[in-house]
This record gives C-alpha cells, sequence and structure tokens, in this order.
C-alpha cells in the first residue's frame, strides 16, 4: 500500500496489473487491477481521480473465487465482474 500511495500508477512487482482482454473481469470500468499475494491469492483494486489518487480495494480473492482458476468458471467471472461494478457505482469497497 506505500508503494501505491507514493505513486498509484507504477506497477508494483511483475504480477500487478489490469484485468484484460473481453472477458467480463476486463470490461469492468474503471478498469480492474490485480496483484498476487499468494499463488492462489490477489487483491483486487482500482485507481480512480488525479491529485487527489484515489485506490480503492475491492478484497482479497482466490482464483477460485474469481473464476479464473483452469479451466476458468465464465459464470462465476460474471458475477464477480458485476459485483465489482456495483461496487464502484455506489462507493462500496472493503
Amino acid at each position: 500500500m506505500r508503494a501505491k500511495e507514493q505513486n498509484p500508477t507504477q506497477q508494483f512487482g511483475a504480477s500487478d496489473t489490469p484485468f484484460t482482454g473481453k472477458g467480463p473481469l476486463g470490461l469492468v470500468r474503471p478498469r480492474l487491477m490485480h496483484a498476487h499475494i499468494t499463488h492462489d491469492l490477489s487483491v483486487i483494486y482500482h485507481v480512480s481521480g488525479r491529485d487527489p489518487t484515489t485506490i480503492s480495494i475491492h478484497g482479497i480473492f482466490s482464483h477460485a473465487d474469481l473464476g479464473t482458476s483452469r479451466p476458468p468458471n465464465i459464470r462465476r467471472q460474471k458475477t464477480s465482474a458485476q459485483q465489482f461494478q456495483t461496487d464502484i457505482d455506489r462507493n462500496r469497497f472493503a
């Protein structure tokens, strides 16, 4: 969190990336970011605003929670994406 507070747009480690592609999680706006904490757990967040910049943390989730495990669970991804978008729209975060 300290690194993100100092420079919210700078990548923190190789796994700090946006969800990309045309999958449900890649289509959430503003763009969802995720950074691995362990092999299976990721913190999901988004960055908004500018001067001040706000980092909104949605929570810590496993691949199974998000539907991104192998094989992918698109239904679970859609459910997760809808919940994240609802939280963003209502300004509710973990």
